[in-house]
């Protein structure tokens, strides 16, 4: 059972996984649900956006700090949504590219944008789709889990067929040795027409040549079983009736076996399919994460090469500006050191 286990933990995993896509509830969407319902009462669509971020912008600086950030964001969202300063803190660092501890109007503006655009049905329906895939994920794995346990069942089943009991162990010897029940007992039942339990142990053992495993207290139950009214002895029409009986179920049990092997071997066949099937999309989903993996590293280099270039653009202007004011102060104090020079001449 520890194929069935593992896979049952997994299907766990995965149901746990599609629950909290489907209840996804981050920030950006909240932020963006929430301008979805504050533009759904502007008064002008086109300008929303661009009030909301001149409310932000308090003194007008073309700036918003972190802890402004902060007390809007949190102002935007109402009072009935838990709002997760950490995740707050962190999707201003996120746009904060620069790294220069605050953000630019365009930056915001842009931002809130996106937030706004995802929100409107496309973020929720991603989310829905994803859901929807590991559901049905769990769906096909509870399938493959079901077929294990069964063909597992059934693999107990025939292994307990494939025990018989004493009395079919003695059915199987009739048939194997082709011989007629009422000829044997005839040889069986001796001068007085009866069998004792000693007699019935030998000729019993004699029967399957070896073959018949069994101890005395397994012989006497059958023999008990036979000896309806207690006597000691069997009587010779008794044992031909047991015989004939033995004989019979042992060939409805070959058939059984037969069935249970038939059986066992179709649901192990799809059992193991499933099990492959199930590998291969577990392989294919690794590669899926490993891709999206690089893929995010990619883009995150990206997007760090473009903060470098920007800080140091920013660094380069600065320097530049720097300098022109350096060289602006050059001048001056040339020119008024020249002046004064003249009015002494003068």
């Amino acid at each position: 059972m520890a194929v069935v286990s593992c896979l049952e933990s997994q299907a766990v995993e995965i149901d746990s996984r599609a629950e909290l896509r489907a209840r996804a509830t981050e920030l950006p969407t909240l932020v963006g649900q929430a301008l979805l319902a504050r533009s759904a009462k502007a008064s002008s669509a086109k300008s929303f956006l661009a009030d909301i971020v001149r409310e932000w912008d308090v003194n007008q600086d073309g700036k918003v700090t972190l802890i402004e950030w902060r007390q809007n964001v949190r102002r935007l969202l109402t009072s009935k949504q838990d709002v997760d300063m950490k995740q707050v803190d962190s999707m201003f660092r996120g746009l904060d590219t620069d790294r220069s501890g605050d953000l630019e109007i365009g930056e915001i503006k842009a931002a809130l944008k996106k937030m706004q655009a995802e929100a409107d049905g496309t973020e929720t329906q991603r989310d829905k789709a994803q859901a929807g895939e590991l559901r049905a994920r769990v769906a096909a794995l509870r399938q493959v889990v079901e077929m294990t346990v069964a063909a597992e069942m059934e693999a107990e089943k025939l292994r307990a067929a494939e025990k018989p009991s004493l009395s079919l162990q003695i059915g199987t010897c009739l048939h194997q040795r082709g011989v007629k029940v009422s000829d044997l007992v005839r040889d069986w039942g001796g001068s007085d027409g009866s069998i004792d339990r000693a007699e019935w142990r030998k000729e019993v053992r004699a029967l399957g040549g070896g073959h018949v495993v069994a101890d005395n207290q397994e012989l006497d139950a059958i023999f008990e079983s036979i000896d309806k009214d207690g006597g000691g002895t069997l009587d010779i029409p008794e044992v031909k009736q047991a015989l004939k009986r033995f004989a019979d179920e042992s060939e409805q049990q070959k058939a059984a076996v037969k069935l249970a092997r038939q059986q066992w071997s179709e649901l192990a066949r799809i059992a193991r399919e499933g099990q492959t099937a199930w590998k291969a999309e577990l392989a294919k989903q690794a590669e899926e994460e490993a891709a999206a993996v690089a893929k995010e590293t990619r883009e995150a280099e990206v997007r760090e090469a473009e903060a470098a270039a920007v800080r140091a653009a920013k660094a380069e202007a600065a320097a530049e500006k720097k300098a022109a004011a350096a060289a602006a102060k050059a001048v001056s104090d040339a020119n008024i050191k020249a002046r004064q020079q003249g009015a002494k001449g003068r």
